[in-house]
């Protein structure tokens, strides 16, 4: 039986790209293939990031986000936001040795395609909503360091000053084309089977998958 649980960053906002992590039974082989999230194909029309960002920007809260959630739930993510990557955790508790392992996104949950992609804060109570409809649910702080820790792609925090334009689109583009720019200077394959950390506030912002 999995049990599916999503790990979502936040800080005012949910910052969107997500890391999925779910439980299995300890009778299953692990091993390192890949695990996916499971969303419906990009449809061939669906919408760039650019043009995505220009659908929502002007819009409220409410009707940004719930164009957010259609666009999501509909597939139109990139594929480096559906592929679950193992990240193994050990313990020792009471004398007693425990090893849980986490299948974690290999980036943050974003929308559009491979090549023109948004990263998007939501707000907790659509990221919960998100995280019903997928059957997951968010993760613990200690579950988003593991992942953090475990990432091969790590990137340089570049937080959003505060500001009362902090949470507008022009600034979650702005936001994601300077995380665009670090992975390009860093020379990451940004279509890798390697766990990216850093884009955003390692709060509670992925997906996981545990063993």
């Amino acid at each position: 039986m999995i049990n599916w649980f999503f790990r979502m960053s936040l800080s005012l906002y949910l910052s969107f790209p997500l890391f999925l992590f779910a439980q299995i039974d300890r009778a299953i082989t692990t091993t390192d293939t890949l695990h996916y999230l499971n969303i419906p194909d990009r449809p061939v029309n669906a919408l760039t990031g650019m043009e995505l960002a220009g659908k929502i920007t002007g819009l409220d809260i409410t009707d940004r986000e719930e164009v957010v959630v259609s666009e999501i739930l509909s597939g139109n993510v990139p594929s480096f936001a559906r592929k679950l990557k193992p990240v193994r955790i050990s313990q020792v508790i009471k004398g007693k040795p425990y090893e849980l392992v986490y299948y974690a996104l290999c980036d943050y949950l974003a929308l559009g395609s491979d090549s023109d992609y948004l990263y998007i804060p939501l707000t907790p109570s659509t990221a919960q909503y998100i995280a019903d409809k997928l059957q997951t649910s968010l993760p613990t702080k200690k579950m988003v360091d593991d992942i953090y820790r475990s990432a091969l792609n790590r990137l340089h925090p570049q937080p959003i000053p505060p500001s009362d334009k902090m949470t507008t689109v022009p600034v979650f583009m702005q936001h994601t084309d300077s995380i665009k720019l670090q992975i390009a200077q860093k020379g990451f394959n940004r279509l890798s089977d390697n766990i990216f950390g850093g884009n955003k506030k390692e709060v509670l912002c992925r997906i996981v998958w545990v063993v």
